[in-house]
């Protein structure tokens, strides 16, 4: 299970931001999909998104994470406050003004928007999320 959390402050409706973290959230929706890895998106105050094209920014929303999470990802652009705690396991920085000081300080690993990929599968194989691979069996060596 990977657990997907999305910056919703109001600073992501700058620049494009929004509509960067929708494609951002479905390549990673996708990606698992194919993989067959479960995931579940969240907002910064821990509230469950249910559908992802219906994201609603707000200067409201408040960052209260005191410790680390499990199999996480954060999507922002780290324009918030929080304490200097490594609290998720990957972030991916989001806008040409990403805090990117404030993203290293607060995840395992930064990545950015152009590297999704990565920051997927080094989330992945770091945590050892996929399946075991299936057995091969040993096969008698016959002669031609």
């Amino acid at each position: 299970m990977i657990n997907i959390y999305i910056d919703t402050t109001g600073s992501m409706t700058e620049m494009g931001k929004d509509s960067a973290v929708l494609y951002i959230a479905k390549s990673i929706e996708d990606y698992c999909d194919f993989k067959s890895i479960e995931n579940c998106f969240y907002q910064l105050n821990g509230a469950a998104i249910k559908e992802l094209t219906s994201l609603s920014f707000s200067n409201d929303v408040r960052v209260d994470f005191k410790s680390e999470l499990e199999n996480s990802i954060l999507i922002s652009d780290g324009l918030f406050e929080i304490e200097d705690i490594k609290i998720f396991d990957v972030a991916i920085s989001v806008g040409i003004d990403a805090d990117i000081f404030n993203l290293e300080k607060i995840s395992q690993k930064l990545f950015t928007s152009d590297n999704v990929l990565s920051a997927l599968e080094y989330l992945i194989f770091h945590n050892d999320l996929l399946e075991s691979a299936p057995k091969i069996l040993e096969e008698d060596d016959d002669e031609w």
